[in-house]
């Protein structure tokens, strides 16, 4: 059975397209930056963050990622003044604090209210 010679070359055409879509597609070149959004993972261990120097985009919808690994005291406060980020994190938890920072710059962030532990840097 003899098919249609156009619908065989639209076939190749459209497995092409295919294929040259998945080899040639644009994959974003910083770590830990997605195309929605900047997620930025750091551990707060013994009042001490890891890392304690954080990167974020700026005017993209980031995600800072707390994992909290003390058990005293219950809920601590970290801020990032500067940016309007004021959140308690729980004893023993992964606290996900979502932002879009809108201005570059390097800003402090503080534990407490008191003690300055990292930075952020919003590029």
């Amino acid at each position: 059975m003899i098919e249609n010679p156009w619908i065989i070359l639209l076939e190749i055409l459209l497995a092409a397209g295919i294929l040259i879509y998945l080899f040639f597609r644009r994959k974003s070149g910083k770590p830990g930056v997605h195309d929605r959004f900047g997620r930025v993972e750091a551990k707060l261990k013994g009042g001490k963050l890891d890392p304690p120097e954080l990167r974020a985009p700026v005017g993209r919808l980031s995600q800072l990622v707390i994992h909290r690994y003390d058990q005293e005291p219950r809920e601590e406060l970290i801020e990032i003044a500067d940016l309007e980020i004021y959140e308690l994190l729980p004893a023993l938890n992964t606290t996900i604090i979502r932002f879009q920072p809108e201005k570059r710059g390097t800003f402090p962030i503080v534990l407490g209210a008191e003690r300055e532990i990292g930075t952020l840097i919003v590029e």
